[in-house]
């Protein structure tokens, strides 16, 4: 992005079911993508299948896609004509948020990586990868030889 100026908006969209889940998602993707082209994702949340409440165009569920974004004032007007083109997005909203709530949203985005990461280090501990460096070694060793030591001292 050139140096114009960015609003953070928000961008919730429903994906028509009717082609399945894989096509849902590809439409989710497209779009995800034509945002970060032009500006700048602070996270994308999928909510995945879910239950309309009430029918529209004959249809039950949807797939629900948020997408966090900054970029130019002018580009949420193009966003929303091609989300209103495309035939299978059956609902789509667009909102301009505050500061104070795109911070609050790229901090939770954060958090939620950062509790992945951890999650996918916990599994790899439990799996048996465990990622040692020289003072994990070293840690390792000394309690070893000291559980040994205690060993041989009680027999």
């Amino acid at each position: 992005m050139d140096n114009k100026i960015t609003n953070a908006y928000e961008c919730l969209f429903i994906t028509d079911l009717s082609n399945g889940i894989e096509a849902a998602e590809a439409v989710a993707n497209k779009f995800v993508s034509r945002v970060e082209k032009n500006g700048e994702i602070i996270d994308v949340t999928t909510w995945g299948k879910r239950r309309l409440e009430y029918p529209i165009n004959d249809k039950n569920e949807g797939f629900y896609t948020i997408i966090t974004f900054r970029a130019p004032a002018e580009y949420p007007h193009e966003l929303e004509r091609r989300l209103n083109i495309d035939e299978n997005v059956m609902r789509s909203l667009i909102l301009k948020l505050d500061e104070a709530e795109a911070e609050k949203v790229a901090r939770r985005a954060a958090d939620k990586a950062a509790a992945k990461s951890e999650k996918y280090s916990k599994n790899r501990l439990r799996m048996g990868f465990i990622p040692f460096t020289l003072i994990d070694f070293i840690d390792i060793f000394l309690v070893a030889s000291l559980m040994y030591s205690i060993y041989r001292a009680t027999r």
